[in-house]
């Protein structure tokens, strides 16, 4: 459903990274507006592989407050996919990260 949007290149310049970003926070909005009407199973892992960020970072705290969100409400597939999100949350919370300190703090205690 969603997989072409994904589909494209990051490293094909910092327009085709911010269509990206702007793509994952978009599906972000969409999970956090209604949990039940989102195929979970076959989107989740797709925004996981996008992330973390890689240019536009105004969306950061819409994409992990989707992330942890999920957690938080034990959602079944975001639990699945637990290696994933603890790959993308010591991203994101690494030296150099160009993630906020406040967000940071909240993924370090996820």
């Amino acid at each position: 459903v969603i997989s072409p949007i994904f589909s494209s290149d990051p490293n094909q310049g910092e327009s085709a990274a911010a269509a990206l970003d702007n793509a994952s926070a978009a599906v972000s909005r969409m999970i956090m507006a209604s949990p039940g009407n989102v195929p979970m199973a076959q989107v989740l892992p797709v925004l996981l592989h996008s992330l973390p960020l890689k240019t536009d970072m105004t969306e950061n705290e819409t994409v992990y407050k989707c992330l942890l969100g999920l957690l938080q409400m034990n959602q079944p597939d975001a639990i699945a996919n637990k290696a994933e999100l603890r790959r993308i949350f010591t991203e994101a919370t690494a030296e150099g990260s160009r993630v906020d300190e406040e967000t940071r703090g909240k993924l370090t205690l996820a």
